[in-house]
């Protein structure tokens, strides 16, 4: 196994962003994107730092995304209260906060499959981050 500059085997490395990712969220993915795309030589490994951000920006858009709806729901059903029309959207609201757990899960499972991938040099074809990253790195 090659050995990135700090000294320990790029896959372990590229592992321990996906896994700092997932637990530290952008500071740590940030700091470890930054570290390796200035200090480090192997476009595998940055590949897979830029794969760590952008997979949970991607993750956090969708989530935030399902974060509105909520929102949105419970001004309608406080615009129907105000206006008496006896709508309750407490059933909606509950139902969308299941799919923020469902992506969140999603979101989980995802990223420890990409860090037991990466200690193998490998990876998981994701359409919209792999044209990201072959567009801007």
């Amino acid at each position: 196994m090659e050995k990135s500059k700090l000294g320990i085997a790029k896959e372990l490395l590229a592992a321990g962003i996906f896994v700092g990712a997932l637990a530290g969220g952008y500071v740590f993915a940030g700091l470890m994107v930054l570290y390796v795309l200035l200090k480090e030589d192997d476009q595998w490994l940055k590949e897979m730092a830029v794969k760590a951000i952008v997979t949970l920006m991607v993750f956090s858009f969708f989530m935030n995304a399902v974060y509105l709806l909520p929102d949105v729901v419970r001004w309608f059903g406080t615009l129907a209260n105000v206006l008496d029309a006896g709508w309750d959207s407490y059933k909606l609201t509950s139902g969308l906060e299941l799919i923020t757990d469902v992506i969140d899960i999603v979101r989980t499972i995802f990223f420890l499959v990409l860090s037991v991938k990466a200690l193998k040099h490998q990876t998981i074809n994701v359409p919209i981050v792999d044209d990201l990253i072959k567009k801007y790195v």
